[in-house]
């Protein structure tokens, strides 16, 4: 088990690093139970263990956000980060994305990924956020390290993400290589995604990214080191994975465990390795879903517009055929075939299209970062 606690300056320019990721499973609207309640006792046991640093996901209200913020402050986490949307000036979309830290954060940046915004299957809500990448450079007692709070888009027994998720890995990657290599960098959050698949394996081979605990499920804390600051993992483990009781109510905090790490920090003369490059099999892994989703897409575009007309004149039909001898049953079957006409019509004419701008884009990324 991780004991968390304060990370004072070692002797030696050495110092460690407690960091914590959560999905705290704050959804409204009725999905997620007892939200306040829960956060509340979210709170209360991150204070207790007193990480360093602490990154949330899925805190999707501004209002939960505050409450959250408001207990970590009193505890003497000065320094946060959330959103942006939310009911932001610019976007009234939420990323669910929080970071706090004990130690002074100087820059903050945030980049939403182009993919997945566009439904196919409305109910799968995850198109409704804003979801990206959230990237803090904090002052640690021994020099300034970067940590990055992710969520990607979730996966369903209905439809595929596969595409989905591979394209947000390739714009997650690219902003990250983009911050630099000259801080050590802590990749923390959600990814929706298990080890040795294809959006974690493309992270940690375009990033040089290693695993706190090479078995987590879908939520992972990984690093890699500076330039001249070492990064050394000492302990990780997942927590709150059991019913607790809570004011209110009792069950589980959230439906994702709560990984800790803990790191050490050392100082050390251009430990930065090389800049690594994907291997060929992975590289032959994105080639093949991108092709695989270019000929979905293709098919749906002219399914979609085809079945949709053909719909649409059956439902003329049977209307006109049954119209006057069953007046309210023809009505209520046209008039479901006129929704699924529409539905087939909005896939191929507007799905249909933007999935195949996205894998466009996809592509043009991946042929842009090859060496």
């Amino acid at each position: 088990m991780v004991l968390l606690g304060a990370s004072p300056a070692a002797a030696g320019g050495e110092a460690t690093i407690d960091l914590l990721s959560y999905n705290v499973w704050a959804v409204p609207y009725g999905i997620s139970p007892n939200i306040d309640a829960r956060l509340q006792a979210i709170a209360t046991e991150i204070v207790r263990r007193g990480p360093d640093l602490v990154a949330l996901q899925e805190l999707w209200r501004p209002e939960d956000a505050e409450a959250v913020g408001a207990r970590l402050t009193e505890a003497g986490y000065q320094h946060h980060h959330f959103g942006p949307g939310a009911g932001g000036p610019d976007d009234d979309k939420g990323s669910g994305l929080f970071i706090a830290s004990r130690w002074p954060i100087s820059e903050v940046s945030f980049e939403a990924f182009t993919a997945g915004h566009t439904p196919h299957i409305p109910w799968h809500v995850d198109w409704m956020a804003n979801k990206g990448v959230a990237a803090v450079r904090v002052q640690s007692p021994v020099g300034p390290v970067v940590v990055a709070d992710t969520h990607l888009q979730a996966t369903y027994l209905t439809g595929n993400y596969d595409f989905v998720q591979m394209a947000q890995a390739l714009s997650l990657s690219r902003r990250l290589h983009e911050l630099g290599r000259e801080a050590p960098l802590f990749l923390v959050g959600d990814l929706n995604a298990a080890p040795r698949s294809l959006p974690v394996d493309l992270i940690t081979a375009q990033l040089g990214l290693v695993p706190a605990q090479p078995n987590y499920d879908l939520d992972h804390i990984l690093s890699r080191p500076g330039r001249h600051l070492g990064v050394e993992l000492e302990d990780a483990a997942a927590l709150f994975e059991e019913s607790v009781r809570y004011e209110g109510g009792e069950g589980p905090l959230s439906d994702h465990p709560c990984l800790v790490a803990r790191y050490r920090l050392y100082p050390c003369d251009d430990c930065q390795a090389p800049t690594p490059l994907p291997p060929a099999s992975l590289s032959q892994r994105i080639a093949a879903q991108l092709e695989r989703e270019r000929g979905e897409s293709d098919l749906w575009l002219v399914a979609g517009r085809g079945l949709a007309l053909l719909v649409l004149v059956t439902a003329v039909y049977l209307y006109r055929r049954l119209g006057r001898a069953r007046r309210i049953p023809a009505a209520a079957s046209s008039l479901l075939l006129f929704f699924v006409a529409l539905y087939l019509a909005y896939v191929g004419f507007y799905f249909a299209p933007a999935r195949r701008a996205e894998v466009d884009r996809a592509a043009a990324a991946v042929e842009a970062s090859s060496p």
